[in-house]
């Protein structure tokens, strides 16, 4: 059901992995959101892309950082995401988005359904969803090195 006004959202997209360069994870979550932003009756003003760039490493995402100043100034005031889980995996940075729904009325929107921040339920829901997607970047590390073992154990060669 579209919103009775206009307002200014963001969609971001992110990939962990794109060795081959294509973009087209990418690609699929952007037509995802901005399906959703039609939906809702928001008016994208800007897609922020980190492709190939991993949310739990604590290197840089240059697009979220520069999202994050966008809804500080106060030119974003609505996000759109695939999930939560692309926006972060960190329940740090999901602190940001509760405190910013707080401070500047920030929405935000997920394609897998709703995540109302302005309400102690959403708050909650979005918090377990964060504390699961760190959960899933904590594991993956240790699924990765059981993999090595195995083929090890097989005599297949792991390249660099």
């Amino acid at each position: 059901m579209p919103t009775d006004h206009a307002v200014a959202a963001a969609i971001y997209v992110r990939i962990s992995k794109d060795s081959e360069k294509l973009g087209l994870g990418t690609a699929r979550q952007r037509k995802d959101c901005e399906e959703l932003a039609r939906e809702k009756g928001w008016t994208v003003v800007e897609v922020f892309k980190d492709d190939d760039t991993s949310a739990s490493n604590g290197k840089a995402r240059p697009a979220y950082q520069r999202m994050a100043r966008g809804i500080e100034a106060g030119q974003i005031q609505d996000i759109i995401v695939w999930d939560v889980d692309r926006l972060t995996r960190t329940p740090r940075e999901l602190e940001d988005f509760i405190d910013w729904a707080d401070q500047h009325k920030l929405q935000f929107a997920k394609t897998g359904g709703v995540v109302d921040l302005a309400t102690p339920h959403g708050r909650m829901n979005a918090r377990v969803k964060g504390a699961v997607a760190r959960d899933e970047a904590d594991q993956q590390p240790r699924r990765q090195k059981r993999k090595l073992l195995r083929l090890a154990e097989e005599d297949k060669y792991v390249g660099p």
